[in-house]
């Protein structure tokens, strides 16, 4: 035991150190607080350092979704493509305009088609869901999307004040208790299984296994990996002077990381916007959209073969047969894509007026679509696929002048002239303006999406 002990001299020092009162820190001086690290930053090392979730593990969560999510699904509940893209809209807005997460908004309109495709307007399931000239079921999903994905730990505003600052003067007491009850008869609904993967976690997945393809093969000065960091508010909610002081600032409203991959996300939000029979003609949904988003943002930057022909290929085999749907996906992106371009019919939807305004405050802007047939020579299989004399009257038909529609004889061709009238039909048709249902979601007339024309 004596052994073990320190020698005297040791004990001396340890004493006289006891024995000494020890110095107390004035009240009135603060540590000097470090900037707060912000949650993306640790997503973004999870995911390149860790791996974060697997593609395949990712898959097998999305096709155990109940129930089965399709869009004739929706239809024939009673739901309306024009009342739900209102609805979208709507929450794009009031997303934008408090600075909320973009994938919490991707969360929420996931999980409202979701909710619209488990139970019809009108069925015995309806009540305490869908109730006319309601907000309960679009505030609901909301609520949900926004808990799921961590917002009550970011911000330092309750979620019912979020909630209360999109309804407007419509807020009551009685709407609180509506959204409350709606949120829990859907989460009996769909099983208690809420937290299935939206589009962005397939895409935030594919973009970390891109960018780190990239790297390995030497594509530094690639025009689609220059990364961007959103700009963080100048002053926190509270309106506190001092950004690093209690409450926290708010979050980032979208992660930052490298351009071809947040022109993906816009893309997406296009065609979950503005595409949902397309979109949803996929399985599983998440994961095809965000496959079809991130081909047609690596053609606009121009990107190599190895990137096209690495990951993306390894997550279209695991769609199996599905796969053979994105072609038809991808034409449909490519025309959304056009029209929210300036001049174009989509270019004052929500969702282009917001990655507009974000991307000039950035100092950057999107690459424009080139001229038809440019950029889908870069996908190979595609381009063979549409150029095959089945498909090529059509395209014909409907990219050519009628005043210059004529056979080699030099008459007009009967054949291009009844395609083009069979495509004008159909869209005409998809245009035509369709009835709402009796328990359409309602927004508030003052926050309403400008009247601008947009395709449902």
């Amino acid at each position: 035991r004596a052994a073990t002990q320190p020698p005297p001299q040791v004990q001396a020092q340890a004493q006289q150190q006891r024995a000494q009162p020890q110095q107390q820190r004035p009240l009135d001086q603060k540590r000097k607080k470090e900037p707060p690290r912000w949650d993306e930053e640790l997503d973004s090392v999870v995911l390149e350092e860790h791996g974060g979730p697997q593609i395949d593990a990712l898959v097998r969560l999305a096709r155990a979704v109940k129930p089965v999510v399709s869009w004739q699904l929706l239809l024939s509940n009673g739901h309306t493509a024009a009342n739900r893209t209102r609805v979208i809209e709507w929450l794009t807005a009031q997303f934008e305009r408090q600075a909320l997460r973009d994938e919490w908004l991707i969360a929420a309109l996931c999980l409202f088609d979701r909710l619209s495709m488990g139970c019809s307007s009108t069925g015995v399931c309806s009540s305490g869901i869908w109730s006319k000239g309601s907000m309960a079921p679009a505030l609901a999903v909301v609520l949900s999307a926004m808990k799921l994905g961590g917002a009550e730990a970011m911000m330092d505003k309750g979620m019912q004040d979020v909630l209360q600052d999109m309804a407007k003067k419509q807020w009551t007491t009685q709407l609180w208790k509506q959204i409350i009850n709606t949120e829990f008869r859907a989460l009996i609904l769909l099983d208690y299984n809420l937290a299935s993967p939206s589009p962005m976690e397939f895409l935030f997945r594919l973009v970390a296994d891109l960018t780190a393809e990239a790297k390995m093969a030497g594509l530094d000065n690639w025009d689609g990996l220059v990364k961007v960091v959103p700009t963080t508010p100048s002053a926190p909610i509270s309106g506190s002077p001092d950004p690093y002081s209690d409450p926290a600032t708010p979050p980032l409203p979208f992660a930052p990381g490298p351009r071809f991959g947040l022109f993906a996300a816009y893309l997406m939000e296009l065609g979950l916007a503005y595409a949902p029979e397309e979109v949803y003609s996929v399985s599983p949904m998440p994961m095809g959209l965000a496959i079809a988003a991130l081909r047609i943002s690596l053609e606009a930057y121009s990107a190599p073969k190895v990137l096209r022909e690495g990951a993306l290929r390894k997550a279209e085999l695991l769609m199996g047969d599905e796969a053979e749907k994105l072609p038809r996906l991808l034409v449909v992106l490519r025309e959304k894509r056009i029209a929210a371009q300036p001049q174009n019919s989509l270019q004052g939807s929500p969702m282009a007026r917001k990655w507009r305004e974000r991307t000039r405050r950035l100092g950057f802007s999107w690459p424009q679509a080139r001229p038809t047939g440019e950029e889908h020579t870069q996908s190979g299989g595609l381009a063979r696929r549409m150029s095959t004399p089945t498909r090529q009257p059509l395209a014909d038909a409907v990219s050519t002048p009628p005043s210059r529609r004529r056979n080699p004889s030099g008459g007009h061709s009967p054949r291009l002239e009844a395609a083009a009238a069979a495509a004008a039909a159909v869209a005409a048709a998809a245009a035509s303006p369709v009835a709402a249902p009796a328990a359409a979601v309602a927004v508030p007339a003052e926050v309403e999406p400008s009247a601008e024309p947009t395709e449902a």
